[in-house]
């Protein structure tokens, strides 16, 4: 007879109800990292090492904006009014064949040079492109803009572009008020924006518009997808950190800009009952699991295995019982002795 084994046939392990407290628990622990995964993956900032701020541009060229050579006078224009002949003000017919936006006058464009910072000769140019696009409803400006032109174009020919609408889409990355100069023109203030274009975003591009959007931020250091149409101006001189670059110049009446929805705020709180509801829920499943492991009957607890070296001795045991003599203090078995 041997002592302690399992019967033939009878699978080893825990019995059921040992198992099911142990998978419930687990299965409550795996639910409960799912949901805070759910929760992280709404946000949109997990995901920004992914998709970044802007799609890589379709014109990736590398230009050295560096101001080495003095500044040049631009070619002449190519164009039905010819500024050499006169400096009387075109008529709306010349400037239609041009393809000047109606009320631009050109012969103030020709006093822009460009590779420069401000010069007094084009004060009168720029104010009067700004009281242009404030006298002028923004639904009127932009089905006259010039679409598909990129930064280079503009960087290297400021000449075919000046005084023309263009169409500008990009990340401002900086937007302050400034005060203007004293002008005849009615201009107080202006927004100074620098903005990566979306088909450019190596150098910047400088804007400065009339208006802003309401809520729009302002501030040295910002990130908002723009989008606007204005006049390009000039390639103008700036001091960089480490020389004097030069960028395209654009005035805009304000900007096309979607703020964010405000539902920040209800996300965040709804994102902290959830993470309590799933803590909650993981707190519940240990406690459940541990009253049902402590309440399990002894007999529920697995039976002791033995090694066979164990199960060697324990026979040799039972033997040398059996072989042992009787004690004296047994009494005999007389039954065979009774008179019958």
């Amino acid at each position: 007879m041997r002592f302690g084994q399992r019967l033939p046939g009878k699978p080893p392990g825990r019995k059921q109800h040992t198992v099911l407290p142990m998978r419930l628990g687990l299965l409550m622990l795996l639910l409960a990292a799912v949901l805070v995964a759910m929760q992280q993956a709404r946000n949109p900032n997990t995901w920004r090492w992914l998709f970044g701020p802007g799609q890589a541009a379709p014109q990736a060229e590398k230009i050295d904006t560096r101001l080495d050579a003095p500044p040049q006078p631009p070619p002449a224009r190519q164009g039905v009014v010819r500024i050499a002949k006169a400096q009387a003000v075109p008529s709306a017919a010349e400037e239609q064949q041009q393809g000047f936006f109606p009320g631009v006058r050109p012969e103030l464009l020709a006093k822009v040079r460009d590779n420069t910072i401000w010069r007094g000769e084009e004060h009168e140019a720029f104010f009067h492109l700004l009281r242009l696009l404030k006298q002028t409803p923004e639904q009127q400006l932009w089905p006259r803009a010039r679409r598909n032109v990129s930064f280079v174009q503009l960087f290297r020919q400021p000449e075919v572009y000046r005084g023309h609408l263009v169409y500008l889409r990009g990340r401002a990355r900086r937007a302050v008020w400034e005060q203007a100069p004293e002008n005849q023109f009615g201009i107080r203030r202006y927004a100074f924006l620098v903005l990566q274009l979306d088909d450019h975003p190596m150098d910047p591009t400088l804007v400065y518009a009339l208006e802003l959007p309401e809520g729009f931020p302002t501030g040295p250091r910002i990130d908002e997808p723009v989008e606007l149409v204005g006049f390009f101006y000039k390639r103008k001189a700036y001091l960089a950190q480490d020389t004097v670059r030069t960028a395209p110049l654009v005035l805009a009446k304000t900007l096309r800009w979607q703020p964010p929805e405000p539902v920040q705020a209800v996300d965040q709180t709804a994102g902290r009952t959830l993470l309590l509801w799933v803590g909650a829920a993981a707190v519940v499943a240990l406690v459940v699991v541990v009253l049902l492991w402590k309440s399990q009957p002894p007999g529920a607890r697995p039976p002791v295995e033995l090694s066979p070296e164990e199960h060697r001795r324990v026979e040799e045991q039972l033997e040398q019982l059996a072989q042992e003599p009787q004690s004296p203090s047994e009494p005999p078995d007389t039954q065979g002795d009774l008179p019958t």
